[in-house]
């Protein structure tokens, strides 16, 4: 296979200092990089978090593992794309 210029990656600890990859996250040669994959705060995680019409709307920490991790990097992904946008140049997976 060649390589599809996707960033791949892994879920890792958020409580220890080594960020240790997580039991259930992908690993090996193919995973670029690592964020965290538990106890990460969201709105709207997984039914923990009040309705859109609700008084009680609050943050829940129920959103983990890859799913997490990925919005994390592509985030920091997007931002890194603004800046050398801002500055006339695009990054490329290669």
């Amino acid at each position: 296979r060649g390589d599809s210029g996707a960033i791949i990656v892994g879920a890792g600890a958020a409580d220890s200092t080594d960020h240790e990859k997580l039991g259930y996250s992908g690993y090996g040669s193919r995973v670029d990089v690592q964020a965290w994959g538990e106890n990460v705060a969201a709105a709207g995680a997984y039914g923990t978090c009040g309705f859109i019409g609700s008084q009680n709307r609050e943050y829940g920490k129920g959103y983990s593992g890859t799913s997490s991790a990925s919005a994390i990097v592509g985030a920091a992904a997007t931002q890194l794309q603004s800046l050398a946008k801002k500055e006339g140049k695009m990054l490329t997976s290669r």
